[in-house]
């Protein structure tokens, strides 16, 4: 039982070390593209400046309201 248990922590450190984050992989033409709607101001690397109001909104929104709106 506890090789078994050692084998599973192992194979999950081996796969959590190949996951990369993605942020910071577009380029600044790319995140304006993909946020062509934006109706603020953007930082200089592209990203939109979202007024705090909205930030703060969104602290209540669960992920499932999310992604509800996202579909």
């Amino acid at each position: 039982m506890i090789k078994q248990s050692l084998l599973v922590v192992l194979i999950s450190l081996f796969v959590v070390s190949l996951v990369q984050a993605q942020y910071g992989t577009f380029s600044k033409d790319e995140r304006i593209l993909y946020t062509a709607e934006n109706p603020y101001e953007r930082f200089e690397d592209g990203r939109p400046k979202v007024p705090d109001s909205i930030l703060e909104r969104m602290k209540e929104v669960s992920i499932e309201e999310a992604w509800g709106v996202l579909r």
